[in-house]
């Protein structure tokens, strides 16, 4: 019987420092509004978007990553505004968005949200520019919506298979009060960001200042955010793009980083491969981010790509948004 109270004393004192280890650790929310933004908002499919525009001359469209937001444009998108009129916007789920617990979180899912905000703001057709879970956003809208994208450039992309015996064992898990308690709790904790944004860089000293890491963690904050990861899961991380590549009609500019730590760069030779004319421009000493590692460089390339006149290509009849994405 002692032996018993015992240990039922062992297991509450365990549950109790638990409990004031989880409370502690946990961050409590922030609002959108407590967050200082230089955007705006539009309403896209009942949706608040945040975005933010500057500039003069043809539409240039910039799609951050997943668990990211505009911040993720920094460095370029003053430099853009130079050349072009540019929009950077957080996709639904991200940054400052509205975050709805259902709906399609596939790149086709986004990709329909990209061409409402195009359709809100009176956008026709545009340049894109997409950055990893960005890139297949902007791949699947130059699949689904043809007539929309001018110009396609991909950095780091995602839009292959990922692990299938993995990710609906994430998605289970994630759906779970533990899990959704574990994510919670690993989003929300700035030194679980600062060691993936290291994971993101080739030289993680040099770019991963407190403001850097601040950037990209205080949108996490906001409500809503540790409801999008199963989502995500579900819905984009079991989406491959692989046998839609082909119908991608648009001039396209693949860019990777040699030494990327989150999507090999045997992606970046699958996409040139795949899509019909691409061009293929490794970073050396680079990692995910060779917009953020190499700015200069970076603004040179897709300059020269997004001004050079290539011969006049038909365009394409956007695609029903009903059609399946399977």
């Amino acid at each position: 019987m002692l032996n018993w109270l015992k240990r039922g004393f062992i297991v509450a004192a365990a549950a109790m420092a638990a409990y004031i280890a989880y409370t502690r650790l946990k961050p409590r929310p922030i609002p959108v509004e407590a967050l200082h933004t230089d955007g705006q908002f539009v309403t896209v499919d009942d949706l608040r978007i945040h975005y933010r525009t500057a500039g003069s001359g043809p539409p240039l469209i910039l799609i951050h990553g997943i668990g990211a937001s505009l911040f993720a444009w920094r460095l370029v998108f003053d430099r853009f505004a130079q050349n072009y009129t540019v929009y950077a916007l957080d996709l639904k789920g991200h940054g400052l968005s509205d975050k709805p617990s259902s709906g399609d979180y596939s790149p086709f899912g986004m990709a329909d949200l990209v061409a409402h905000f195009m359709d809100a703001l009176g956008i026709d057709r545009a340049n894109i520019i997409g950055l990893s879970m960005g890139g297949a956003v902007g791949a699947a809208l130059a699949i689904r919506h043809p007539a929309r994208v001018e110009r396609l450039v991909l950095i780091s992309a995602a839009g292959y298979a990922l692990n299938y015996h993995v990710m609906p064992l994430l998605v289970r898990f994630a759906g779970t009060p533990l899990g959704s308690a574990v994510v919670a709790l690993v989003l929300r904790q700035r030194r679980m960001v600062a060691w993936y944004l290291r994971n993101c860089y080739y030289d993680p000293d040099r770019m991963c200042t407190p403001d850097v890491i601040d950037g990209y963690f205080l949108p996490l904050l906001t409500p809503g955010t540790e409801g999008i990861v199963p989502l995500l899961a579900r819905d984009f991380g079991q989406t491959s793009l692989a046998h839609r590549l082909k119908e991608i009609s648009a001039p396209t500019l693949v860019m990777w980083g040699q030494f990327d730590a989150v999507i090999p760069l045997h992606w970046g030779y699958r996409f040139q491969q795949d899509i019909a004319n691409a061009e293929l421009v490794v970073f050396p000493k680079c990692g995910h981010c060779p917009h953020e590692e190499e700015a200069e460089k970076f603004l040179e390339v897709v300059n020269g790509f997004l001004q050079r006149k290539d011969a006049a290509r038909p365009v394409p009849e956007t695609e029903s948004a009903t059609a399946s994405h399977s």
